[in-house]
Formats: C-alpha cells, sequence, structure tokens
C-alpha cells in the first residue's frame, strides 16, 4: 500500500457517532478561519489534534489542502504531531485517501540513454513541459477526462476546438500537433487517438507521441497514462507498451530529453514506478 501522510491521518466515521468530550471541533465561516485556528493550534499542540470534519462534506477536500500545507511547515519546524481527521464513510473518504497517499508519492526517475523518464502523481495541465500529449478520440473532440482537464485549464478552448476539428477525423493510433491555446504550461498539444484502449492502438499511439515530439524539436514531454480511462487499458499494460515504446525511441537520435508521466493516483504510479525499474530478466519472469 502507498504511504500515507506523515502527519495526517484519516477515519471513517458514522455521521451519528458521538463526539467524545474532549474531541476537538473548529466551527468556521470560510477556510481562512480555519487556516487560523489550525495553525495557531500547531504552535503548542498535544499528541493528537483530532478534527471532526464530517459536518464538511461539501468542501472537504479544500480543508485537506490547507492542513497539508500548514503540517508542512510545522513538520519542518518541530516534532512531529498526528492530526487525525474525521471523515463520514463513502466517496469522499475514499477520495481524501487517494489525495493524502498522491502527495506522500516521491517521484521516481529512469533514463534509457538519452530519454529520462520521470514519473509522478499531478494535474497533467499543472506539468510545465515543451509538449503535453492528450488522451482523445478519431473525431478530435474535447470531452471527459485528460480532454476535459485541458479544455477547462485552455484560455482558448473554442479555438483549441476549431483547430482539432480542422485536423480531424484521424485515425485510431494517430497522433496530431496543435498550438496549446493559452495552457499555462506548455506551447504544444499532442492529440492521441486512443479511445479504443486496445494495446495495438495505445502503442502505435505511444511511438507515434515520441516520435513526433523529436520531430517538432520538443525536449520535454509529459503524457498521462493514454488507454486507461474510457479505453479500459490496464495501467500495467499501457506502463509496459510505454517502457517498450520509450526503449525503442532512445536507440534513436533526436531532440526529446524527458519524459514526464503523470498518474492520477499513488496506485498507478506505483505500477509505473514498478515496471520500469524492473530489469531484463524481472520482465521475462
Amino acid at each position: 500500500m502507498p504511504p500515507m501522510h506523515p502527519m495526517i491521518q484519516l477515519e471513517a466515521c458514522s455521521g451519528a457517532e458521538p463526539l467524545s468530550a474532549d474531541l476537538v471541533v473548529f466551527d468556521f465561516d470560510d477556510l481562512a478561519d480555519f487556516t487560523c485556528n489550525i495553525a495557531d493550534l500547531l504552535q503548542n499542540p498535544p499528541d493528537v489534534v483530532t478534527l471532526d470534519l464530517r459536518p464538511m462534506t461539501h468542501r472537504p477536500f479544500t480543508v485537506l489542502d490547507a492542513l497539508d500545507r500548514i503540517c508542512a511547515t510545522h513538520h519542518r519546524q518541530r516534532s512531529t504531531v498526528r492530526v487525525l481527521c474525521l471523515l463520514n464513510e463513502g466517496l469522499a473518504y475514499d477520495k481524501a485517501i487517494q489525495r493524502l497517499r498522491a502527495k506522500a508519492f516521491s517521484p521516481a526517475t529512469r533514463t534509457f540513454q538519452r530519454i529520462e523518464v520521470r514519473i509522478v502523481v499531478n494535474d497533467l495541465t499543472r506539468i510545465r513541459a515543451d509538449a503535453i500529449v492528450n488522451a482523445s478520440n478519431c473525431q478530435l473532440r474535447l470531452g471527459a477526462g485528460v480532454s476535459g482537464a485541458i479544455r477547462r485549464a485552455a484560455a482558448m478552448p473554442e479555438a483549441l476546438q476549431a483547430e482539432m476539428t480542422r485536423r480531424g477525423p484521424i485515425e485510431a493510433g494517430a497522433v496530431v500537433a496543435t498550438g496549446s491555446y493559452g495552457l499555462p504550461m506548455t506551447n504544444l498539444l499532442l492529440h492521441a487517438s486512443t479511445a479504443s484502449g486496445s494495446p495495438e492502438v495505445i502503442s502505435r499511439s505511444l511511438q507515434r507521441s515520441l516520435e513526433l515530439a523529436d520531430e517538432l524539436d520538443v525536449e520535454s514531454l509529459a503524457m498521462p497514462a493514454l488507454g486507461t480511462g474510457t479505453g479500459g487499458l490496464t495501467v500495467s499494460v499501457c506502463a509496459e507498451l510505454l517502457r517498450a515504446a520509450v526503449e525503442n525511441r532512445a536507440n534513436t537520435t533526436g531532440s526529446l530529453k524527458r519524459l514526464v508521466c503523470v498518474l492520477y493516483d499513488a496506485d498507478s504510479a506505483l505500477e509505473f514506478v514498478r515496471v520500469f525499474e524492473a530489469t531484463s530478466s524481472d520482465r521475462e519472469d
């Protein structure tokens, strides 16, 4: 299981469970109140600070992010304190666990000749790179998933879609390049048609993405786990296909120096790490 946060722990509780008399509960109107109260408390904390986040079902993730920033500062300055957060059982709790695991994941790096591969847990649109790979479809329509994240992050999504429409349709496994239309961290988008999710199609998309990056003199490229969304491809198969594509491309000359594999959660990232760190004998077994 991926490591958890060094200071924050979560506990799933029923909304009907009574609170103990010594439970620390904050009633606040906005995030600034929360941040101020917690920061003050952590200046001279007990061994365990218990926070009841069950009434905050509308924004527990915002609170967890703020709490993580405060705890990170405190952890650098002084001894540790355990912060126990109570959340209602269900989707919010599961997503909060996933969020903390992602924060605890340490990026991993492996080099294949000229190409350094870095594995991270992040939002693809927040990664600084010369180009970003978009998991698209044959019609090159911005939909959900990665495409939806790019649409929301672009300053001119309508203009982006207009150029994509002019470039489409394309064959499954093909890749076309467009401008980034105001995405703050990149200048180019490489749209890979991966909707079918078959290993053959994903393999072609991965190989063509790396090839096109070299053709466009791209030095840094960020990409998601192609085919693992609506395509239904497993993360492990995607990682194996990407490693094969990287090993093949690294044997050629080209501009690409850095590939960032951007995963949605720590479990997927750890699977990528396992595949990319495996030796040849490990993979044969």
